[in-house]
């Protein structure tokens, strides 16, 4: 069928064509004689009629029309033609060059991007081309779309027809839209959807169809059953399609089959599909996977088989009534715990019967059993609640009953039977009578006994208490050797010091001193070994230890702390009137030592011993008073914290070799704040600088050498 662009386009060519015999027929007669005239009189009435039908015809064609000459100049439009291209008055016009409308389209953008004189070479080209040309062109300005239609006429000229086709182009837009959300749709659907034709040809399906059958679109649209599927499984879908007939009778009905598919169980579904007329016109399938469900089904056949079991083994009874009070189940045990009889409980009977059979059987008490039973059941209007109660049976059974409504209105008991229970609470009420009557005697010798333990606290180091009462040490003679740090410390010419004071002062300044550094040693993790007269004899590494390292660290820090609380208990002392205040020397070494329990087995006492304490022991003798004395391997432990000066070897008594010491100065860290020490560390970097050691050459050539130091690390 031609377009109906095409129609025009002949009529057109039509139209022309007898404008030119009209017009050689005019030029006939103008040569004609006067004889003649009323003849061309009547024909030009003729033609000037037929032209103004042409007009009309133009005018209220539904699209626009031009026609041009050879050299492009308009002979002929109608006002449809400038109105569709959204062109301002006055821009077309008979005798009008068809290159000035070219030259305002591509002004205004109609031929999109690119040289203007190009694009308007481009569409004169096409129109001199001499060949029909169709083609489709956006009108910026109106958002239209325009079909246009270009042919050749016989003079050399060009007809050219303009349909909006703007409607069309936006349905088709629609229609591809709608046809992506149905896809969409189709593939979301949670089952396989298909369609085939007439002749048995797929025309759609989705994507669970793909992944069902593991294939793709691609290789089944187009195809038979036969094609896609194995014979075996074709011929088993097609005995389900219907008539080969497929007459509509037939088609009105749905047909549902269950379809097994290796492990697949499927419930396919035919419908036939009808066009506008109501004939049929393909046919339409869904395959539901019902796998899950059949398996979710078995499994839940099986689940109320363990379930009926379960119950049924349960020790304790149970019942289930929906919300009319009629039963759901009941178990075994739940007959049983009330003695009833098989028969008198059954599955959809109201639970009135059960209530009726224990009325007349006693167990309301006396009374008319239909009148105990409704008075039972409605104080049971307490079940639409969880609650539980006891319950003792005529035959002296204790039952507990706990009652749990359901959402949906019905209600489940447990019943449990708790007569030896009741028995045993008895019992254990009266052994509790007893006992509380014994505990009174336990509890004063606990208290007697904590108030005990609390006083001999008092005689053993935190640590070695708490290690004896969390069971981690025995109390019995025994000993290990393990590395420890040791601290020696005394008051220097302690005697000397305390002639002048009475009993009561000295005994006083003594606690206060020894309390004071016996706070220190414990904040620091020190084990106190004894105190002798003004000695403090303590260690680090045992019954805990942080690492030898660690140890040696904060005995040093311990040590550091105690002489700078004793520079301001002195200042205290002297503000008291004492003339001498107390001045502490100490000593520390690190190494070997034994330790445990010593004594007998009547009387023990954890300590230390070794040459190693005997060393801290000279060392604290030989420091200076109100300084601190370490051996060499402590401060090989703590040279990175604390600053010490070495001092000259000594030889001490049971010590083949003179012993390096040191005196220490005090922390780094604390040095630094009080700006004596500059100091600095990092990877690859350690640098300490004693200003009080520097002289004044010192200083300078310090300075040298660091500045030395620097312009190696620049280069």
């Amino acid at each position: 069928m031609p377009s109906p662009a095409s129609t025009r386009e002949l009529r057109l060519r039509k139209t022309k064509a007898q404008l030119v015999d009209e017009l050689e027929s005019f030029e006939q007669r103008a040569a004609a004689t006067p004889e003649d005239n009323s003849e061309l009189q009547r024909r030009e009435q003729e033609l000037a009629e037929k032209e103004a039908q042409l007009r009309v015809a133009l005018d209220n064609m539904p699209g626009g029309m031009m026609l041009v000459d050879r050299d492009l100049n308009s002979v002929l439009l109608n006002p449809q033609y400038s109105e569709l291209h959204d062109y301002p008055d006055g821009l077309l016009k008979v005798g009008g060059s068809m290159l000035d409308e070219l030259r305002y389209q591509a002004d205004r953008g109609d031929f999109g991007p690119g040289d203007k004189d190009d694009l308007i070479e481009e569409v004169v080209a096409n129109y001199q081309s001499g060949e029909v040309v169709s083609y489709e062109r956006a009108i910026t300005s109106s958002g239209r779309t325009l079909q246009f239609n270009v042919a050749p006429t016989p003079e050399g000229g060009y007809v050219t027809i303009a349909t909006d086709i703007t409607a069309h182009k936006r349905a088709e837009q629609a229609l591809r839209e709608n046809q992506q959300l149905l896809d969409t749709i189709l593939d979301h659907m949670p089952m396989t959807i298909y369609v085939r034709n007439l002749d048995g040809r797929f025309m759609l399906i989705n994507r669970q169809y793909e992944a069902l059958h593991e294939t793709t679109k691609a290789g089944v649209l187009g195809k038979t059953l036969h094609e896609v599927f194995p014979k075996e499984l074709a011929d088993d879908y097609a005995t389900l399609d219907p008539e080969v007939a497929l007459q509509r009778r037939v088609l009105e009905r749905e047909e549902t089959h269950q379809l097994v598919d290796g492990e697949h169980i499927m419930v396919v579904v035919k419908f036939p599909i009808f066009d506008l007329s109501g004939e049929v016109v393909a046919v339409g399938g869904i395959d539901l996977d019902i796998t899950e469900r059949k398996r979710a089904e078995r499994e839940l056949t099986e689940k109320e088989g363990q379930l009926r079991v379960t119950l049924d083994s349960m020790p304790g009874g149970i019942r289930y009534v929906d919300e009319d009070r009629n039963y759901v189940f009941f178990n075994a045990r739940y007959l049983e715990l009330y003695d009833f009889p098989k028969g008198v409980l059954k599955v959809g009977e109201n639970y009135r019967a059960e209530n009726l059979f224990q009325a007349k059987r006693g167990d309301f008490g006396p009374g008319d059993p239909e009148a105990l039973t409704d008075e039972w059941i409605v104080s049971l209007t307490r079940e639409a609640e969880a609650q539980n109660w006891e319950r003792t049976t005529v035959a002296g059974k204790v039952l507990q009953v706990s009652t749990a409504p359901t959402p949906i209105g019905g209600f489940v008991n447990i019943v449990t039977d708790i007569t030896e229970r009741k028995r045993a609470e008895e019992a254990l009420l009266e052994a509790k009578r007893r006992s509380e009557e014994a505990s009174d005697l336990v509890t004063e010798k606990n208290q007697m006994l904590e108030s005990l333990s609390n006083q001999l606290s008092k005689y053993l180091s935190p640590q070695v208490y708490d290690s004896i009462f969390a069971g981690k040490q025995a109390v019995e003679i025994a000993s290990k050797r393990k590395k420890l740090t040791v601290f020696f410390s005394d008051i220097a010419d302690f005697t000397g010091t305390t002639d002048s004071l009475e009993s009561e002062e000295l005994t006083n300044l003594l606690n206060r001193y020894l309390t004071e550094m016996s706070k220190i040693a414990l904040d620091h993790g020190a084990t106190i070994d004894k105190y002798v007269g003004d000695s403090i004899i303590a260690f680090f590494g045992d019954p805990e230890t942080r690492g030898v390292k660690t140890d040696a660290g904060a005995c040093v820090a311990m040590a550091i702390a105690m002489q700078r609380r004793m520079r301001e208990l002195q200042s205290e002392w002297l503000d008291l009137g004492l003339e001498q205040p107390f001045q502490v020397r100490m000593g520390i070494n690190t190494g070997f030592c034994t330790v445990g329990n010593f004594g007998s087995g009547d009387r023990m006492d954890y300590t230390i011993i070794g040459n190693e304490v005997n060393l801290a022991a000279r060392l604290e003798s030989l420091a200076e008073v109100g300084g601190i004395l370490m051996a060499h391997e402590t401060h090989s432990l703590v040279k990175d914290t604390v600053l010490a000066e070495e001092g000259d070897a000594l030889t001490v008594k049971g010590f083949a070799k003179p012993v390096r010491t040191y005196s220490v100065v005090g922390l780094y860290d604390d040095l630094a704040e009080r700006g004596r020490i500059i100091r600095m560390e990092q990877d690859g970097l350690a640098l300490v600088i004693d200003r009080d050691k520097l002289t004044k050459k010192g200083k300078a050539e310090a300075i040298k050498g660091i500045k030395d130091v620097l312009s190696q690390l620049e280069d």
